[in-house]
């Protein structure tokens, strides 16, 4: 949909694929028309000076489930236009994996646990929250009964890499995943806290020795803050 007069003055707001919603305000012009569909780099405006504004420059908006979110998850001054995902939202796989470091130590887990972690992960998904592989849903590939509790909490947007992250943590908190939340809260290597995690969170029946590599390769990147 796109306004006119309000103060946002020009304005596009789009609705992705997943549920969430994007607004694009202060345009100068508009280019698209209301119910078009519309793909990641096509020109949807120009930034302007429209409504209530003190100077030419774009507001933009982000809202997940109904609700304001961080919109620096979505884009960088780095990467302005930044890879595609599926679900419609615009996002990268640098950006996912920094997120999700920043995050685990944000919660207090050990480098050599986060490390762990992501190495997982990085098999896994690569760090996509919206890869979908058969039944394996997400950064975890959760499916069964744990991708149905994941949408049972964040129906469609059950995709935002923050809700898998807040999901993945509620996990090891819970009883059914103590002993790999114990572990990860002990000092162990780096490659003994990737097969655990394996073994006691992902549960898969194949822990390839990949998974280890991974996470002695992304320990240098944790230990550097995230960076």
């Amino acid at each position: 949909d796109h306004l006119c007069g309000n103060q946002l003055g020009n304005a596009v707001y789009i609705s992705h694929n997943d549920g969430s919603v994007t607004r694009y305000g202060h345009l100068n012009s508009v280019l698209v028309e209301k119910d078009e569909k519309v793909v990641q780099g096509e020109v949807i405006g120009t930034m302007g000076n429209t409504g209530n504004s003190t100077g030419p420059h774009l507001d933009f908006q982000v809202k997940v489930n109904g609700e304001v979110v961080d919109p620096t998850n979505y884009v960088s001054a780095g990467d302005p236009r930044k890879v595609c995902s599926g679900s419609g939202s615009v996002v990268s796989g640098d950006d996912y994996k920094q997120t999700i470091c920043l995050t685990l130590k944000n919660s207090g887990y050990s480098d050599k646990a986060i490390a762990g972690i992501m190495g997982n992960l990085q098999q896994e998904s690569g760090f996509d929250p919206s890869i979908v592989n058969g039944t394996a849903h997400g950064i975890a590939q959760w499916k069964d009964s744990r991708f149905v509790n994941l949408m049972s909490v964040y129906g469609s947007a059950w995709k935002d890499i923050n809700n898998q992250l807040k999901f993945l943590l509620n996990e090891l908190n819970s009883n059914d995943f103590a002993e790999a939340e114990e572990y990860l809260r002990e000092n162990h290597s780096v490659v003994n806290q990737a097969k655990h995690f394996c073994e006691n969170f992902e549960k898969t029946d194949v822990c390839e020795e990949v998974r280890e590599t991974y996470a002695e390769n992304l320990y240098s990147y944790v230990q550097n803050g995230c960076k």
